[in-house]
C-alpha cells in the first residue's frame, strides 16, 4: 500500500511540474551484496516482493495519470560491476532468470508498464554473441521480451554514452552513436537515448533508412507507439502546466507526511548487542567553559560521508541531533580529511559515553572513491578503516548506523548496534535520529541479506 501511494503522490507532483514520463521503478533484484549501482535502488532480493512492489509502484502511478518504465530488463541485480564504467555479466541460466530476474518484469508487465528499459549487460544464457549486450540483443528483445513475455509497449534502451554499451564499438564518439543507434533499433528497442554524440545517433539511423537497412515501416511503428503514449496522459490536447496550481500540489502536508511514515517505516534495527537503542534525551548544554564541557561529550557522532559540504542529509541529521543532545560533538570524515581527522576521532571517542556513527552512502553513476571512479557503493578505504578502529575501541558503546547502503555492515567486523534507513535523504535522517531516540516504533526488517551479518527478514522491535 505505501509503493502504491509513493507511485502516486510522486504521479501527482510530477504531473504539476509538466513531467509526464517516469523512469521507474527498478526491477532488478539485488541478490549480489557487491551490486555497486542497484543496491538501494531495488526494492530487495526476494523476486516475490520485488514484483509485488513494482506492480504497486505501477499501478499507483499509472492511475495519477504517470508514464512509467521498468529496468532494467532482463535483470540487472546479479552483478558487481557498474554499467556506466564497463560492460557487466549476468551468468544465470534460463531458468535461474524464470526464477529470480524475471518475476517482477512479468508482474510489471501484468500491472500494464508503458515501457521497459533495457540493460548493458550481457547474459549468455540469452545471447552467446559476447559483443551483443541485452540493449542490442534481438534475442532478448525480440525473442524474450516482446514474444515470450508478450510485452506490447515502448523499448527502450539505457543510455547509449555508458561505457558498458561504448566499449562495444570502436571509433571516435560520432561512429560509435552511429553503430549503437541502428543496432539497438535493429534489436527491437524503440527509442535510444542519452548517445555520446546526439548529431552521430541521428544520422546513423537516417542513412540506415535511406540505403534500406531499417525500413521506414520500422521507425513508423516505433513513433506511432510513442504518440500512443503521449496521447494516453493527454499531451495531444493540453502540454503546459497550469503554473499557479503548482503550489498547490507540490509538498502538500499530507505528502509530506506519508513520505516520513514510509522513511519511519523502513528503519531497521538489525542488532542491538549491548542495548543501545534508545538513547535518553540531554538537558541543554552546559557553557563550553564547564567542567562538564572540558570532560568530553556524552555523545560523540562520527558522520562518515561522501562530500560533507553537500550531503543535505547529514546536514538534516545533525541539526536533528542536537536538537535532542545540544552537547553533542559531531565530527564528518570524507576522503579528503579521514587521515588528518583520524586521532581527533579517536580521542573524542575515547572520552564519550555514546557514539554514533552515520555511514552514508548510495549508489550513484561512476561514483568516486579515494579519488577514482570504481563504481563503489562501500566507504572510501579511510573511511572504512577509521569507523573498524571506532567499534574495535569502543563498540560495546557505538551505534552504527547504515545512511543508505546496508551492506556496510560487512565491511567492518565486530559491529554490536546496528540501523539501516537505506535512504540519505533528509526525511530518513529525522526517522534515524527519531529512531534512535525512541520517538518512534521501530519494526522494519531487511529486504536483503548482509553477509556474515543478518539473514534477509531479520530485525528487532522497539
Amino acid at each position: 500500500n505505501l509503493a502504491r501511494q509513493f507511485g502516486r503522490i510522486t504521479a501527482e507532483e510530477a504531473r504539476a511540474i509538466g513531467i509526464q514520463w517516469n523512469w521507474f521503478p527498478v526491477a532488478d533484484v539485488n541478490s549480489n551484496p557487491a551490486n555497486p549501482i542497484i543496491n538501494t535502488r531495488s526494492f530487495g532480493e526476494d523476486p516475490a516482493q520485488v514484483g509485488a512492489m513494482v506492480a504497486a509502484y505501477i499501478d499507483g502511478a499509472r492511475g495519477a495519470g504517470m508514464l512509467t518504465t521498468v529496468k532494467h530488463f532482463p535483470g540487472h541485480g546479479d552483478t558487481d560491476t557498474d554499467t556506466h564504467l564497463t560492460l557487466a555479466r549476468v551468468k544465470a541460466s534460463v531458468d535461474r532468470l524464470n526464477q529470480v530476474e524475471l518475476v517482477p518484469f512479468r508482474a510489471a508487465i501484468a500491472a500494464n508498464v508503458d515501457s521497459v528499459m533495457l540493460a548493458h549487460i550481457t547474459v549468455p544464457s540469452l545471447e552467446p554473441d559476447p559483443n551483443k549486450p541485452a540493449s542490442i540483443s534481438s534475442n532478448v528483445i525480440t525473442g524474450l521480451l516482446k514474444e515470450q513475455l508478450g510485452f506490447k509497449g515502448l523499448v527502450i534502451t539505457d543510455a547509449l554514452d555508458m561505457g558498458g554499451l561504448m566499449r562495444v564499438f570502436s571509433g571516435d564518439a560520432a561512429s560509435i552513436s552511429a553503430q549503437e543507434a541502428v543496432e539497438a533499433i535493429e534489436a527491437g528497442n524503440d527509442m535510444v537515448i542519452i548517445p555520446a554524440d546526439l548529431e552521430g545517433a541521428y544520422n546513423g539511423l537516417l542513412q540506415a533508412v535511406q540505403r534500406g537497412t531499417i525500413s521506414r515501416e520500422r521507425i513508423d511503428a516505433s513513433v506511432r507507439k510513442i504518440l500512443r503514449m503521449k496521447a494516453s496522459v493527454g499531451l495531444n490536447q493540453k502540454r503546459f502546466v497550469d503554473l499557479p496550481d503548482i503550489d498547490k500540489a507540490i509538498a502538500r502536508p499530507d505528502n509530506l507526511a506519508a513520505a516520513q511514515q514510509m522513511a519511519d517505516r523502513a528503519v531497521t534495527l538489525v542488532s542491538d548487542a549491548n542495548h543501545l537503542v534508545p538513547l535518553r534525551k540531554q538537558a541543554p548544554a552546559a557553557s563550553e567553559a564547564s567542567p562538564a564541557a572540558k570532560a568530553g561529550s556524552d555523545i560523540v557522532a562520527i558522520v562518515f560521508t561522501d562530500n560533507a559540504r553537500s550531503s543535505e542529509g547529514a546536514k538534516a541529521f545533525t541539526r536533528m541531533l542536537r536538537e535532542r543532545a545540544p552537547g553533542a560533538q559531531i565530527l564528518y570524515v570524507d576522503e579528503t580529511n579521514a587521515a588528518y581527522i583520524a586521532s581527533d576521532t579517536m580521542a573524542a571517542v575515547a572520552g564519550a559515553r555514546t557514539v554514533i556513527a552515520v555511514a552514508e552512502a548510495v549508489p550513484s553513476a561512476r561514483r568516486v572513491t579515494a579519488g577514482q571512479a570504481g563504481g563503489s557503493v562501500a566507504l572510501d578505504q579511510g573511511g572504512a578503516q577509521l569507523l573498524a578502529n571506532i567499534v574495535k575501541s569502543a563498540g560495546d558503546r557505538t551505534i552504527v548506523a547504515a545512511f543508505g547502503n546496508p551492506y556496510i555492515g560487512s565491511q567492518v567486523p565486530g559491529i554490536g548496534t546496528y540501523l539501516c534507513t537505506f535512504s540519505n535523504t533528509a526525511t530518513s535522517a529525522a526517522s534515524l535520529v527519531k529512531a534512535i531516540f525512541g520517538e518512534i516504533p521501530i519494526h522494519g526488517r531487511l529486504p536483503v541479506t548482509i553477509p556474515d551479518m543478518a539473514q534477509r527478514g531479520a530485525g528487532l522491535d522497539r
